[in-house]
């Protein structure tokens, strides 16, 4: 994921499975998943870490959305995606 930043909260995030605008000092993200799953999205962390500051963001909550991905990673794969690993 790439960062540019807005202005000193917003930022523009692109990659991912869209590209988005997040303003860190709202905890908002355009995908929406914060709204919906109470946990910071792959680009508010990106947009927190890109310039080493995050300071709303929890390691737990961090841990959460890596879990999070990673089982609906794991629900999106199909038997024949997996043959052979």
């Amino acid at each position: 994921m790439t960062v540019q930043p807005i202005d000193g909260w917003r930022f523009f995030v692109k990659g991912g499975k869209m590209d988005c605008v997040v303003d860190l000092e709202h905890g908002k993200c355009d995908c929406g998943v914060y709204e919906v799953e109470k946990i910071s999205c792959t680009h508010d962390i990106a947009a927190g870490t890109s310039d080493g500051l995050h300071p709303h963001l929890k390691t737990e909550e961090i841990k959460m959305t890596i879990l999070v991905g990673a089982i609906q990673d794991e629900r999106t794969q199909t038997p024949e995606a997996t043959q052979g690993l």
